[in-house]
C-alpha cells in the first residue's frame, strides 16, 4: 500500500501575486480619497481658525469703535506675517499692546496650532496647511464693503490664505467666492 503525502496548505505564487495586485489596486483607489478627505478637513480647520480671528477683530471694533490694523481712511489689506505685523496682530488681540488695546482686553490668544514653530518666539502665524501668506481685509471706512486690490466684498472683516500651488497651499477665504465683485 502506498502512503499518501500530507496535503499542502500553502499558497501558490500565482495566488500571492493576485492578492498583491488587488491590494495595490485598492490602495490606488483609496489614497486619493483619503487625501481629499484630509484636505477638506484642513480647509474646514482653517476656516474655523479664520472665523475666530474675524470674531476677535469685530469684538475689538465693538469695544473701541474702529478696527485694529488699519491705516488711513480707506479699506485695508493687512498682511499678517509682514514686517512687524505678526507681533502687532498677536499683541493687539491678546491685550498685551496697550498702545492699540488700551484696556488690555484679551480678544484672542494664539494657540500652538496658529504658529509655525510654537517653541520659537515670533514664529510665523499659519493656517492648518502651514501657509504663512495670510491677510486680513478690513472695512476701515465702515461702509459695509471691502474694496481692496480691485475687488469688492460686502463685509466688514475677512481673512484669506493666498494660494501657493508649488507648496500645495490652497486659496482659503472666509467669504463665499461667488460674492466677490469687480
Amino acid at each position: 500500500m502506498k502512503e499518501s503525502s500530507p496535503p499542502s496548505y500553502g499558497f501558490t505564487l500565482l495566488e500571492l501575486l493576485t492578492v498583491i495586485a488587488i491590494i495595490g489596486l485598492l490602495a490606488g483607489i483609496l489614497f486619493p480619497v483619503i487625501n481629499g478627505a484630509r484636505r477638506s478637513g484642513l480647509q474646514a480647520k482653517s476656516k474655523t481658525q479664520f472665523a475666530q480671528w474675524k470674531t476677535a477683530i469685530e469684538s475689538y471694533r465693538q469695544e473701541y469703535g474702529y478696527y485694529p490694523f488699519t491705516q488711513g481712511s480707506g479699506d485695508n489689506l493687512f498682511q499678517i506675517n509682514e514686517s512687524g505685523n505678526r507681533e502687532l496682530f498677536e499683541e493687539v488681540l491678546n491685550g498685551s499692546n496697550r498702545t492699540f488695546n488700551r484696556r488690555g482686553i484679551p480678544f484672542y490668544r494664539l494657540s500652538e496650532n496658529d504658529l509655525e514653530e510654537p517653541a520659537r518666539y515670533g514664529s510665523n502665524i499659519i493656517d492648518a496647511f502651514g501657509n504663512t501668506d495670510l491677510a486680513i481685509l478690513i472695512d476701515a471706512d465702515l461702509d459695509g464693503r471691502i474694496v481692496v486690490d480691485g475687488f469688492e466684498i460686502k463685509s466688514s472683516v475677512e481673512v484669506i490664505a493666498h494660494e501657493n500651488e508649488a507648496l500645495g497651499f490652497p486659496r482659503i477665504t472666509t467669504w463665499v467666492e461667488s460674492d466677490q465683485r469687480n
